[in-house]
């Protein structure tokens, strides 16, 4: 199939493309095979960081607007446009970014939703135990019960 992307034509894979494989491993799958493919639009996204997903015999695969979050990208590849980030799980019980080298959390994934609910977005305020609860649901519910007038 034949995607144009910021004006370049590309001829990407039918079988890899705007598919779902949060959480797969392609280690033990030969039948997928991710070298010299153009791959748009999928998921490929792990909770464990830097995992690697792909046989090590994967190269020059291109990625477009793609998920690529927690995984080791394939050598000779090419990535235009993808989520690449590293997160982890942390005592709130939220996806934080971390970062490159120590796994340090940077900010939570979804930093806009909590600043919407007004919560710190500082690591420095993650709960140094692990919850019960994650703070966004919880603070969510708190507004909803405000909003109908209950008490938190």
């Amino acid at each position: 199939m034949i995607i144009n992307y910021n004006g370049i034509d590309y001829d990407v894979d039918d079988e890899l493309s705007f598919k779902d494989f949060t959480g797969w491993d392609f280690n033990d799958r030969p039948e997928y095979d991710f070298s010299n493919k153009i791959v748009y639009a999928s998921c490929f996204s792990n909770e464990t960081p830097d995992n690697a997903i792909f046989n090590l015999k994967t190269e020059n695969t291109t990625f477009i607007k793609c998920n690529l979050m927690n995984v080791k990208v394939p050598d000779k590849s090419i990535v235009i446009d993808c989520q690449t980030q590293r997160f982890k799980v942390q005592n709130d019980l939220e996806d934080w970014i971390i970062s490159e080298v120590d796994n340090i959390p940077i900010e939570p994934l979804n930093k806009l939703v909590f600043e919407k609910l007004n919560i710190s977005t500082d690591p420095a305020d993650i709960p140094p135990t692990k919850q019960d609860e994650n703070i966004t649901a919880k603070e969510s519910k708190k507004k909803s019960n405000n909003i109908a007038g209950e008490k938190p």
